[in-house]
């Protein structure tokens, strides 16, 4: 590589770095002011001490801010390439025989270099924040009654009774569209926290209200063993309830995800938004490179345009736009209608195509 192309690629990286960092410094803190706005609203007639809600900000704060780096190399792309050609320091780098794919490549290495930081040590920081922001928030919103955990001696499901006491149960594996348990074990506990009956079935099944035992033997505190063919125990729980219960996956890191998602499907369960989520942290990288392109579209050929703020107001709805058709394929993905592999990457494989098409026609005409 000669001297020129190198310098001027460091003079870009420094310049696409400044611009994203504000623009991205700008985006995270409107959208930490709003959610503090929105925490205080939610604990008006609470009385939450100070220090926690700071608390519970900062946790969340991570994560939020994650969603907003797309868009943030999106528009500073498009301030870095319109400052340069507003100062005519473009048309002197193309007219010493810089191309356009030269003004590019830092940007979009830098972008990429974002991305696999991000996933690989940013995201697994911003999960743990976030698993604390949401324990903290249950514990002072929420309250939910039951909690599922997957781990590899089976499932486990608590569940607050009418009386204020717990019932734990125990599963090697599960049926999650049918609510069937097999080899199920049933722990109850008094509100006092002292152990009073355990039931053990063959076959749990969840039905309206009710689990439906079979075979069941049923062992009290201090009193002989009792067994049945059937059985019937009253319970709140629903299979959307045992679903939503679950970890979400943004509070799993990158790391963590592969191992939860076997887990997960060893139980029984699906793991459709886990492996989804998981496919999107592994094309961020390419995502945030797309971004460059697409910023590129609206920066290059600046002298057409009159005012800076058609070129953010464009980019901007753009941004807006991908984003939508990003979720809308997600969801086809979701219900099963296309492989999940396609849904995170066939929106990045098209808008990365449509923008080096209209580049390559910029750039030879």
């Amino acid at each position: 590589m000669s001297r020129v192309p190198y310098i001027f690629s460091r003079y870009m990286i420094r310049h696409f770095l400044l611009s994203v960092g504000i623009v991205f410094a700008a985006m995270a803190s409107l959208i930490m002011l709003i959610d503090a706005v929105e925490l205080l609203r939610r604990v008006v007639s609470k009385s939450v001490p100070l220090y926690l809600l700071a608390e519970m900000i900062i946790l969340k704060f991570p994560m939020l801010s994650q969603k907003t780096i797309p868009f943030a190399v999106l528009i500073g792309t498009v301030l870095t390439f319109t400052r340069l050609s507003r100062s005519q320091e473009m048309v002197i780098a193309r007219s010493s025989g810089i191309s356009v794919w030269q003004f590019l490549a830092p940007a979009i290495i830098t972008s990429f270099l974002m991305g696999l930081i991000i996933i690989a040590v940013i995201n697994p920081i911003s999960c743990a924040m976030l698993a604390r922001y949401e324990r903290i928030e249950d514990r002072l919103f929420a309250g939910r009654a039951n909690v599922m955990s997957v781990s590899k001696s089976g499932l486990w499901l608590k569940q607050k009774e009418a009386d204020g006491g717990e019932t734990i149960i125990h599963s090697m594996h599960a049926s999650s569209l049918e609510g069937n348990l097999n080899q199920a074990i049933l722990f109850f506990f008094s509100p006092e926290g002292k152990f009073i009956k355990r039931v053990d079935a063959d076959h749990a099944l969840l039905d309206h209200g009710v689990w439906k035992l079979d075979k069941v033997t049923l062992t009290p505190a201090n009193q002989d063993v009792q067994r049945m063919e059937h059985a019937d125990i009253p319970t709140t729980l629903t299979l959307e309830q045992i679903q939503e219960s679950f970890a979400s996956p943004e509070t799993l890191s990158f790391w963590a995800l592969p191992g939860f998602i076997q887990t997960l499907q060893e139980a029984g369960f699906s793991a459709l938004r886990h492996q989804l989520y998981y496919r999107s942290l592994l094309v961020l990288p390419f995502f945030l490179s797309a971004m460059v392109l697409v910023g590129a579209l609206f920066s290059l050929s600046v002298p057409r345009f009159a005012k800076t703020s058609r070129l953010m107001g464009g980019s901007v709805l753009t941004g807006f736009l991908i984003y939508f058709i990003n979720d809308i394929v997600s969801a086809f993905g979701l219900s099963g209608s296309i492989p999940l592999s396609l849904a995170a990457f066939a929106p990045i494989a098209i808008i990365t195509l449509i923008s080096l098409g209209f580049l390559l026609h910029l750039e030879d005409g």
